[in-house]
């Protein structure tokens, strides 16, 4: 039986941008309805943290 690949996730750039794959999961996909920019910048942050990432970039304005 082939092992199965977890979704890729939303990650912040070194820039500090949110990146949003196409291929993750729907649920972070705010132009399709899905869950606010706001909430996947947050889970993110906060994986990261439980993770040891650390993140001082600040976001690119738009």
């Amino acid at each position: 039986m082939p092992a199965t690949t977890e979704p890729p996730k939303p990650f912040i750039t070194p820039g500090g941008d949110l990146s949003i794959p196409f291929a993750s999961d729907p649920k972070y996909h705010w132009w399709k309805g899905g869950q606010s920019v706001d909430k996947t910048r947050a889970e993110v942050l906060a994986r990261m943290k439980a993770e040891g990432e650390h993140h001082t970039a600040q976001p690119t304005p738009s």
